[in-house]
């Protein structure tokens, strides 16, 4: 009777383990899918922070030969 109970024990024991397990597995799918998507925002922002970078420096091109072809103010003496 005692060894009945015992193998009871340990198959309530382990049934317990393996939804620790199977909730686990879970979380880490939800954190795999979470890290995902975070990557792809990263790549998404990056590309957007060059596509700026590029913006910028193609507006400051433009000032720059806009300030070398404007006429220059005189100086009165």
């Amino acid at each position: 009777m005692e060894l009945v109970s015992d193998q009871w024990q340990l198959e309530v024991e382990m049934g317990r383990v393996l939804r620790q397990v199977e909730a686990a597995k879970r979380d880490l799918e939800v954190v795999e899918e979470q890290k995902e998507a975070a990557a792809a925002m990263v790549d998404k922002l990056s590309n957007e922070i060059l596509k700026l970078q590029k913006g910028v420096k193609q507006k400051d091109k433009i000032h720059s030969a806009m300030m070398r072809k404007s006429p220059r103010p005189r100086r009165s003496k």
